[in-house]
């Protein structure tokens, strides 16, 4: 965005199918870059060469960043590990997403840990967490930690 780099140098492949596009030096005020046509452009240069673009964002609770990118995305696709996000964050997540007009993608659980020998206690207070947690999500017609992903 900077101009420093043509865009085929600025990304790195980390797998055949896995590049990269570092976020490099943070401007002094990065809501404007992230609003801007420049970035809306980059997008979808990039969408003519890629199946799926997934941009790592902050919290959607934490900064603006994700909801002012989700607005030149398909949609938001959240992240959050179950049982360290309350109930409280998801509520006011949902809400900030509802107001904002975002479309949820999907939800990743992270942090999710299986044990070599299965425990039903333990797998069923894991599915009931989740189940909780996306029923609460996914009450949206339109969530914790997020990325934004956008296709062509």
């Amino acid at each position: 965005m900077a101009g420093q780099l043509p865009l085929k140098q600025a990304i790195f492949a980390k797998e055949p199918s896995l590049h990269v596009l570092p976020v490099g030096v943070i401007p002094p005020n990065p809501l404007a870059i992230l609003e801007s046509k420049q970035l809306a452009a980059l997008l979808q240069e990039c969408a003519k060469v890629y199946d799926y673009i997934i941009i790592d964002t902050p919290p959607v609770l934490g900064l603006a960043d994700t909801l002012t990118l989700g607005r030149n995305t398909d949609g938001l696709l959240l992240v959050m590990q179950p049982g360290l996000v309350d109930i409280d964050s998801i509520n006011a997540t949902k809400t900030l997403i509802t107001q904002s007009q975002q479309k949820v993608l999907g939800l990743v659980a992270n942090g999710v840990k299986v044990t070599s020998k299965p425990d039903r206690y333990f797998y069923y207070n894991q599915e009931y967490v989740i189940r909780q947690n996306q029923e609460a999500l996914m009450g949206l017609s339109t969530s914790e930690n997020s990325a934004v992903r956008t296709t062509r």
